[in-house]
């Protein structure tokens, strides 16, 4: 009973990172399978269990593959995801891009960062 629930916990985590991936709300996409915003909810929190017949509109709403929300195949790239990657690539400059980088990462974890340079001062 416990690995089912780690599985839809899981399945779960991974409709959440596509929907806020593709920053929609919990109501859009709820909206999109004529379900409640609660019933949806539940999906995203493992609570509840997805219907097999709701897998196919749910992958379409998201934008994502079936089988990438059930952790069968690796997450695609959102737009946005994808011209960072291609920009990051197509940089001439290595030292540029791996300093943009880094000041990206610390921008986005501030918290790791902050811990970061703690430990760099003891």
């Amino acid at each position: 009973m416990d690995e089912e629930r780690a599985y839809y916990r899981e399945l779960g985590r991974r409709i959440a990172g596509a929907r806020a991936g593709r920053g929609r709300s919990q109501g859009e996409v709820a909206r999109a399978l004529g379900l409640a915003q609660t019933t949806y909810s539940g999906y995203e929190t493992g609570a509840r269990r997805l219907p097999l017949d709701k897998l196919q509109a749910l992958s379409a709403a998201l934008g994502v593959s079936a089988p990438e929300l059930l952790g069968l195949e690796q997450p695609s790239l959102t737009p946005a995801e994808d011209e960072l990657l291609r920009a990051l690539r197509a940089c001439p400059d290595p030292a540029a891009a791996a300093a943009a980088l880094t000041a990206l990462l610390r921008a986005c974890r501030p918290r790791e960062a902050a811990e970061e340079a703690a430990d760099v001062e003891k």
